[in-house]
């Protein structure tokens, strides 16, 4: 049944990434679904199951996109990244999120960035930078709608 709400899950989010997230595009940046999920699961499940849902999410999402075609990298190892810090803090769940979306929001700009300008002889600019803030913001406001989300699917009920 797990699978069945991950599989459910990962489908709503990338038709939202994909149809909905670009209508709210400032300077380009909108909010990215599926790493503020994939963070929110991999602080409330265990490596393993953050590493099946992250790979899931990025191989649908790298297959629905036009881009780089690297998601599903990033996001395995943004996965990991998150399950091994998380492993040294087990206080506020939510907290984490927020904090670990705003890292791997920069974590995964910069990745992309460089990718750019060694394929593609790319120069970041300050629109880069405003757009890389925007990023940031949207995403950690995304972790607050659907933190209780993803937390109710995996666990059966919301943290207090």
């Amino acid at each position: 049944m797990q699978i069945l709400k991950s599989a459910l899950y990962i489908f709503v989010l990338l038709v939202l990434q994909t149809v909905i997230a670009p209508r709210f595009s400032v300077f380009s940046a909108y909010p990215d679904l599926a790493l503020v999920s994939v963070v929110i699961f991999a602080v409330l499940r265990d490596r393993f199951s953050s590493t099946l849902f992250s790979s899931a999410f990025g191989i649908l999402q790298d297959i629905l996109s036009a881009g780089l075609y690297i998601s599903f990298i990033l996001l395995v190892i943004l996965s990991n990244i998150v399950s091994t810090v998380k492993e040294k803090f087990t206080e506020n769940n939510l907290e984490l999120a927020v904090n670990l979306t705003a890292i791997c929001t920069l974590l995964y700009w910069l990745f992309l960035n460089i990718v750019r300008m060694t394929a593609f002889e790319y120069r970041i600019g300050f629109f880069d930078i405003f757009s890389l803030v925007i990023s940031v913001i949207y995403n950690v406001i995304m972790v607050f709608i659907l933190f209780p989300i993803i937390e109710k699917a995996v666990n059966g009920k919301p943290e207090k």
